[in-house]
């Protein structure tokens, strides 16, 4: 791998604003406390935070049925990473490691980071993407809190 990439945790799983209405997204955070934004769907979010919490999904849900597969099948997650940016869109990949061969697949970053967290894998983001897209940390505005009625 000769581009450099960091390696970043999941600061929260957040609505943000948008013009079209409220979105879910992953904010990731890397060791240099720079938020990178990844837009997602609703039914991974929900995945992702109750994984993250520690909830049991049932039925289970499919990034937790396709993880179930792939270790019964004695694969193992080796890798996850968001490597480029096109026409507005992380591309993202794994790789895994199936029967002693490795195998990269493209996915959705979403998905991906799904199998990464089940995998307690670290989840990797290009030096490049960091720095044309993240924001510091100190940035983040959050929504004032209201005062409760008496």
């Amino acid at each position: 791998m000769s581009e450099k990439f960091v390696e970043v945790k999941i600061f929260e799983v957040v609505s943000l604003v948008t013009p079209f209405g409220p979105v879910p997204a992953l904010l990731l955070e890397d060791n240099q406390e720079r938020i990178l934004p990844v837009i997602i769907g609703r039914e991974v979010a929900n995945s992702i935070k109750s994984f993250l919490e520690g909830k049991e999904e049932q039925p289970v849900d499919i990034w937790s049925l396709a993880y179930n597969v792939l270790s019964i099948y004695e694969g193992e997650v080796k890798q996850v990473m968001i490597h480029d940016l096109k026409e507005k869109r992380f591309l993202a990949k794994m790789i895994l490691s199936v029967k002693g061969k490795d195998v990269e697949l493209e996915g959705r970053p979403s998905d991906t980071i799904s199998f990464a967290i089940r995998a307690k894998k670290p989840i990797l983001v290009s030096e490049k993407i960091m720095n044309e897209v993240s924001v510091p940390k100190s940035q983040l505005k959050s929504e004032p809190k209201r005062k409760e009625q008496d």
